[in-house]
Parts: structure tokens; C-alpha cells; sequence
């Protein structure tokens, strides 16, 4: 299946179909469901960004 259509089936996005152009357009857009990681997502992200630094640091020591 499809990652996009099974995203939908899952509720992570919602798709809308734009007939009313030369070419018809399909639009996605995440849900809610779909945007439930970005907080723990940023958490992991600024964890590594710290944790990185303190890793360098250590790997400078001699």
C-alpha cells in the first residue's frame, strides 16, 4: 500500500483533492494524530544536540 494512503487509513494525515485547476491537485495535511510526536520528537532532537556537545567534550580529553 502506499505510505501516503495507509497514513490516511491511519489517521495521520487527511488528503483533499483540488478539481477546479487546469491539472487537479492532491493537498495533504497532517491531523492531530499526526502531529502527536513533535514534542517528544524536539525532546529527542535537544537531548542529542546536548548530549553531542558533551560527548565532544569528552572525546577531547586526553
Amino acid at each position: 500500500m502506499n505510505p501516503l494512503r495507509r497514513a490516511e487509513r491511519d489517521g495521520r494525515i487527511s488528503r483533499r483533492l483540488d478539481e477546479g485547476r487546469i491539472e487537479p491537485a492532491t493537498f495533504y495535511e497532517l491531523t492531530d494524530l499526526g502531529r502527536s510526536p513533535d514534542q517528544p520528537l524536539a525532546a529527542l532532537a535537544e537531548w542529542a544536540e546536548v548530549d553531542g556537545k558533551a560527548v565532544e567534550a569528552a572525546r577531547s580529553q586526553p
